[in-house]
């Protein structure tokens, strides 16, 4: 064997573990980058999940306010307070999800505002009807947003059913009912 084969055998030798090296510390990072993702994500979708039930749990409240003629549950005024974002980093997070997640707050305060602007100019009755709609809405956008989140990072859909009482089927049954004209804790 000459120099220049040895030379040649030692620097590919040298290149390939280099390499080697490079790409399994690439794929190690890859594979932490997707665990934290999948991480966040399952967090973002549990207090989503959470809004969307005290959403929800503000509608029925009302609603039974409605029903028994003010002797149980309470009127509904704005809808729940904005869920608080973890404090993680978002950087390798799907911008599109990012965008529709660091958005679903500002709709709440919107929503909020729009709220305390018709308390404003409207009788109380308009000012709950659109805060029956809003809280319906968001309820309705949380939900979604927690589906979308657990579609894209691989986790498992979140069964939102507590004994005869499912989260999913109570929001469409409300959405529907405000789509064909409900009034607010009307009889359904």
């Amino acid at each position: 064997m000459d120099w220049p084969s040895v030379i040649t055998i030692i620097l590919g030798s040298s290149l390939l573990g280099a390499l080697l090296t490079n790409l399994s510390s690439w794929i190690l990072s890859s594979r932490q980058r997707n665990r934290h993702n999948q991480f966040l994500a399952l967090t973002l979708a549990h207090a989503l999940e959470k809004y969307s039930y005290d959403c929800m749990n503000a509608i029925e409240d009302h609603d039974l306010h409605q029903q028994s003629g003010g002797h149980a549950g309470k009127t509904l005024g704005y809808p729940p307070e904005v869920m608080k974002l973890p404090d993680e980093q978002f950087r390798d997070f799907d911008l599109a999800l990012l965008d529709a997640v660091l958005d679903f707050p500002q709709r709440i305060a919107f929503a909020t505002e729009e709220i305390g602007f018709l308390a404003d100019v409207e009788d109380d009755d308009a000012v709950i009807e659109k805060s029956y709609q809003n809280t319906i809405m968001l309820a309705s956008e949380a939900v979604a947003l927690a589906t979308r989140l657990r579609a894209r990072y691989g986790l498992a859909r979140r069964d939102l059913n507590f004994g005869e009482y499912d989260l999913r089927q109570l929001i469409d049954e409300k959405v529907a009912s405000q789509a064909s004209g409900g009034a607010a804790g009307g009889s359904e």
